[in-house]
């Protein structure tokens, strides 16, 4: 049966036909025609699309608060809770009635916009738990709205946050996984994976500590750039032992260096965090003259590099 049923007086009947023709191209269907087919009636017809209607209006005008059966139709719809009545004359409604709020529509005309005939559809729509499946004006629906267009704004904001801490998180995993696999796995010396040595061949990865060079051996000292400050190094290479000591304002850092690649001017340590908050993957010093080591530390993704000059 109908989606809604309108109950009126004979007399008003030009103007629900215009109110049920606008319903109508809104996509719902609409029970308001009174003439009783041969061989039926009114409880068979009318009462029957009554009952089986999900939304009845009532058009409260000077005749229709005067009819017994608008007034039994209109307190069907009472009943059940589905009534939305609408006002075409400034009346006021039947006793029992008066305190439901009506939809002023005494000054609505069929085709143009009205903010009161809008928020009356926004009424039926609250009713009949659905959107009319053909808007106002006979125009072809749009293409349904998605879940993600019906989600509050503030919901919106979460999962956009959540999304971006996710690829974010996926992005450093991978990378850091990547970086694993250059230091345990790549070949030693491999120009693709490895720092290119600024002199000389790659040596053995693996080599004895009285095996660095001469040149590096002894402390040395200075101020290297990160992203956010500047670190004070001290770093101290021996035969015997590897050990760096950085100064920042997150506090102080030790370090325990080892061996992984050399040449006569440059050499490549994996660094090993055993105070501090700083973490670090790769130190490459490289001789810029007899007193002075270009310093650049990996620590994760982010490059720490300056120089160092010969202390002692």
């Amino acid at each position: 049966m109908a989606d809604i049923f309108i109950s009126y007086a004979r007399e008003d009947e030009t103007r629900v036909q215009h109110l049920a023709h606008c319903l109508e191209e809104q996509g719902w269907s609409v029970f308001w025609d009174r003439r009783i087919p041969a061989g039926q009636t009114w409880r068979s017809y009318i009462g029957h699309a009554l009952s089986e209607a999900s939304c009845v209006i009532v058009a409260w005008t000077h005749h229709s608060i005067a009819s017994r059966w608008v007034i039994e139709e209109a307190d069907e719809g009472l009943q059940r809770g589905i009534l939305v009545p609408v006002l075409f004359e400034a009346v006021k409604p039947p006793l029992g009635f008066g305190p439901i709020q009506a939809a002023d529509l005494t000054d609505w005309h069929p085709g143009s916009f009205s903010p009161r005939f809008e928020q009356f559809i926004q009424d039926i729509k609250a009713v009949l738990g659905a959107t009319p499946t053909t808007p106002r004006g006979g125009q072809k629906p749009g293409p349904p709205r998605s879940s993600w267009s019906r989600l509050p704004g503030k919901l919106k904001v979460l999962f956009a946050c959540l999304l971006v801490g996710t690829l974010v998180l996926v992005g450093r995993i991978g990378y850091l996984g990547y970086r694993r696999y250059v230091a345990d796995f790549a070949k030693p010396g491999d120009v693709s994976t490895r720092p290119v040595n600024r002199e000389g061949p790659p040596s053995d990865p693996n080599p004895k500590q009285d095996e660095v060079p001469a040149f590096f051996l002894g402390k040395w000292g200075g101020e290297v750039q990160g992203p956010l400050m500047r670190y004070r190094i001290a770093l101290t290479l021996s035969p015997a032992e590897y050990s760096m000591m950085s100064f920042a304002d997150l506090g102080n850092c030790s370090s325990t260096l080892k061996l992984i690649n050399k040449s006569d001017a440059s050499i490549i340590f994996r660094e090993h965090v055993t105070e501090g908050p700083c973490t670090g993957d790769r130190v490459e010093l490289s001789k810029i003259n007899d007193s002075s080591l270009s310093f650049v530390s990996q620590v994760s993704f982010v490059l720490v590099r300056g120089t160092l000059h010969k202390i002692e």
